[in-house]
């Protein structure tokens, strides 16, 4: 049987989690509970040091209940004072935000940092050392006063990279990635209603996963009245709108990224187009994108223009673009909202005019058949006219008609047949018979027998 020695280690089940699908991350180590089972006596000491909590936090309440009596009090003398009401005085007094600048790093809590990770790291939960103990031994030990400045910098690089992986490290488990969304949606649910307490402002939040494993639940948090806008304008109730904003973000990480080129450049193409024609409006009759007369067929007419486009890169059609690095950092710029299409300026416009009143104009490349007539389709010409037109172009073969063709048939059958026997009695018709027939014909009697 083996020794237990320590804690025994917990599993981290990446099966279908956030850092599984993202193994290029760094992983937020887990919280271990690391304490052991307590003894008779040990339960006793910590049941009577529990009791003591309890009394000092009931000690704690009574005070905090005096307090809020107290300035309930002051409130209800400062409103009648100056003649507001008392809840509005209480939401100014009392409506303050929990954040704080960020503490820049220094050199103290860079010891502090080495020290725990010196002392604590093989240490399991409950027996590690606190900060007070911490900063105590960093204090007592002399070790540290004959660092040089490149120790100090290697202790302060150190420390950045704890903070980052605590700020953007990803979440071992579904677990810990589902609290710490509700955690962060609660804070941001708390900052947005005092936001609005103290300055009159109106915002929502809107919250979903990215992939279908994930076990978050899709909300949204808002300042009062807000939820109206989406019923009013969007036609759509903020659950409704919630479910089809979790449907696109999840379409859109099953489709995975671009990488090719031509799916790059399409891509873009696609949505500079569709930029172009929203900001616009146009539903029905859309405006076609023109790369090379930019300035002109763009620019001074419709008065829009690109912003955001990536610097050292020339404003270009997409598909002449065949870098995929460029395709790769402009694709970014589009769907992040960076390179957009924006109204231009009247400084805009007036230096667009000059620099196209100094640029040199385009000509159009002449035709080949310049100075030569052209029939146009549609239009009858005189006699003369075709009589021209059939000097300069040579004449085409006509086609046979029907009624050709049907009397070319008629006389290839008229030869095979065998010659006819002309009778030797013929009575040929006067002259006024032939007057009086409607035929106008001669007509052939029958022989005599």
């Amino acid at each position: 049987m083996a020794n237990e020695t320590g804690p025994t280690p917990h599993v981290i089940d990446t099966s279908s989690s956030y850092a599984l699908r993202n193994p290029l991350r760094e992983i937020i180590p887990p919280r271990l509970n690391g304490q052991a089972k307590q003894t008779p006596l040990e339960k006793a000491a910590t049941q009577e040091h529990r009791e003591k909590d309890r009394e000092k936090k009931a000690l704690f309440h009574e005070e905090l209940q005096a307090l809020r009596d107290t300035i309930k009090e002051e409130v209800k003398a400062i409103a009648d004072r100056h003649s507001q009401k008392p809840e509005h005085v209480e939401s100014l007094a009392l409506s303050l935000s929990r954040f704080k600048k960020t503490r820049g790093l220094n050199i103290q809590n860079a010891l502090v940092h080495a020290k725990k990770k010196e002392v604590n790291d093989s240490l399991p939960k409950g027996q590690r050392y606190k900060l007070s103990e911490l900063q105590k031994m960093v204090e007592e030990d002399g070790t540290y006063d004959d660092m040089t400045e490149e120790d100090f910098e290697r202790l302060l690089s150190d420390l950045a990279e704890s903070k980052k992986l605590k700020r953007k490290g990803a979440r071992a488990s579904n677990r810990a990635q589902t609290l710490d969304a509700n955690a962060i949606m609660v804070r941001v649910n708390e900052e947005l209603n005092n936001l609005s307490e103290r300055t009159g402002c109106a915002a929502f939040a809107f919250l979903t996963g990215e992939h279908a494993l994930d076990t978050m639940v899709p909300g949204w948090v808002n300042t009062p009245g807000v939820l109206r806008f989406f019923v009013e304008v969007l036609n759509l109730s903020a659950a409704e709108l919630s479910k089809k904003f979790e449907m696109w973000q999840k379409t859109q990480k099953r489709l995975g990224t671009l990488s090719s080129t031509a799916e790059l450049q399409a891509n873009i193409s696609r949505i500079l187009l569709d930029g172009l024609n929203r900001i616009l409006n146009r539903t029905s009759k859309r405006v076609k994108m023109n790369y090379i007369n930019y300035d002109v067929a763009i620019r001074q007419r419709y008065k829009v223009q690109i912003i955001g486009w990536p610097a050292g890169m020339r404003l270009v059609c997409p598909a002449q673009i065949t870098a995929n690095d460029e395709l790769q950092v402009l694709n970014s710029a589009v769907t992040d909202g960076e390179c957009r299409w924006a109204k231009m300026t009247p400084a805009d416009v007036v230096e667009l005019e000059k620099k196209l009143e100094s640029a040199p104009v385009r000509k159009r490349k002449v035709r080949s058949d310049v100075g030569k007539p052209r029939k146009k389709r549609g239009v009858v010409e005189d006699e003369g006219s075709d009589e021209e037109e059939d000097e300069e172009r040579p004449a085409k073969k006509a086609k046979a008609t029907l009624k050709s063709k049907r009397g070319s048939k008629a006389s290839r059958a008229a030869k095979m047949m065998p010659p006819a026997v002309k009778s030797r009695a013929i009575i040929e018709s006067s002259s006024e018979e032939e007057e009086e027939s409607s035929g106008g014909g001669d007509e052939e009697d029958s022989n005599d027998e």
